[in-house]
C-alpha cells in the first residue's frame, strides 16, 4: 500500500463485556475472525466502547470519514442502535441476526441447517422419540430457525412430529432448560433423546436426567448447540453443534468490503455452516442397546 493512501477502517459496534461464553466470549471469537479477515484486505479495525449506542445520529464517533463501514454485533445492541447506525449512510453488516428488513446484510451460523444436522445425527443413531427444548415462542429469529430444522429433519426422515415431545422454554438459560426438561420427562412415554436450544439448556437436561436415576447416553441422549467452553468438560462431555465464530467474523469482513466497493449492492443474508462435535452424551437408544447381541466369551 502507498504511504499516502489511507487504509480502509472497519468500525465494530456492540461488543459485550461479560464473563459468559454466549455473549462476550462469542463476540471475542468473532472479533478475532474480523481482525484476521481485515488483515487480508490490509484494513484497520476500530472497536467502539460498550456504551457507544448512546450517541446521537449527528455526533456518532464513526462519522466524519473516520470509518468506511461498520460491523454491528446485532444481538448485543438495543433496538435504537439500528436506527442510529442506519442513519449513518455507511455500509453496515450485521453479525448474529438476520436484519435485512433494516436494509443491512447479515452474517450468521446456518441455524436451520445446523439444527437439522443435530437431529439427523440422533435419527441415524436410531432415535425416533426425540424431544426438543425450544424457544420457538420467544420471537427470536435464530430460535425459530433451530426449531424449523428440528421439524424438517423429522419430515425428511418420514417420522411423525409428536407435540408432546416439544417443550417451550421460558428463559434461554440453565434454569429454563431444567424446568422444560422436568416437563418433558414427566410424561408417560418420555423421549430417548433431547435436543437443547443451546448448551446451557442441554447441560440442564443432563442434570435433570441424572437426578431421575437415568444415564446419559444409555437411557437418554442429549445434544446441545454452540460448543461453549464448558460443553467438553460436562459429565458426560456434551455432543453439540459448534458455532464457526472466526469464520463468521471473516465472512462479515468479506461482505462489508463488497458493500464498501459497491454502495448499490442489495442486502443479503450470508450463513456459515456449523460443525457437529460428537462426544459422549449421544448414543443409540435403549432398545437398540438391549437388542445388541452379547459378545462371545
Amino acid at each position: 500500500m502507498l504511504d499516502n493512501v489511507r487504509p480502509t477502517v472497519i468500525g465494530i459496534i456492540g461488543m459485550v463485556r461479560t464473563r459468559t461464553r454466549q455473549s462476550y466470549g462469542y463476540y471475542d471469537e468473532v472479533l478475532q475472525g474480523v481482525i484476521a479477515g481485515a488483515g487480508a484486505y490490509d484494513a484497520d479495525v476500530h472497536v467502539f466502547r460498550d456504551n457507544s449506542w448512546l450517541w446521537s445520529e449527528t455526533d456518532a464517533p464513526y462519522q466524519g470519514g473516520i470509518c468506511d463501514g461498520l460491523i454491528l454485533f446485532s444481538t448485543a445492541c438495543l433496538p435504537e442502535v439500528f436506527t442510529v447506525v442506519g442513519a449513518s449512510r455507511l455500509p453496515v453488516v450485521s453479525v448474529g441476526e438476520n436484519v435485512i428488513a433494516s436494509g443491512m446484510s447479515s452474517v450468521d451460523i446456518d441455524n436451520y441447517g445446523a439444527s437439522k444436522a443435530a437431529v439427523d445425527h440422533l435419527i441415524k443413531l436410531g432415535h425416533k422419540r426425540i424431544g426438543i427444548l425450544t424457544g420457538r415462542l420467544l420471537g427470536i429469529g435464530w430460535a425459530r430457525l433451530r426449531f424449523a430444522g428440528y421439524v424438517d429433519a423429522f419430515a425428511q426422515a418420514g417420522l411423525p412430529l409428536d407435540e408432546s415431545l416439544i417443550a417451550d422454554i421460558v428463559g434461554i438459560d440453565f434454569d429454563g432448560g431444567y424446568e422444560s426438561t422436568c416437563q418433558l420427562l414427566a410424561q408417560g412415554d418420555p423421549p430417548t433423546a433431547i435436543v437443547g436450544l443451546n448448551d446451557d439448556i442441554a447441560m440442564a437436561a443432563i442434570t435433570r436426567v441424572t437426578e431421575l436415576g437415568l444415564r446419559v447416553p444409555q437411557d437418554v441422549s442429549i445434544i446441545g448447540f454452540d460448543d461453549v467452553l464448558r460443553a467438553e468438560r460436562s459429565t458426560p462431555p456434551l455432543t453439540t453443534m459448534r458455532q464457526p465464530t472466526q469464520a463468521i467474523g471473516a465472512k462479515a469482513v468479506d461482505t462489508l468490503m463488497k458493500h464498501i466497493a459497491n454502495r448499490h449492492l442489495d442486502a443479503q443474508q450470508v450463513t456459515v455452516p456449523g460443525e457437529i462435535m460428537v462426544r459422549a452424551s449421544t448414543g443409540p437408544p435403549p432398545a437398540a442397546l438391549k437388542a445388541k447381541p452379547a459378545k462371545a466369551a
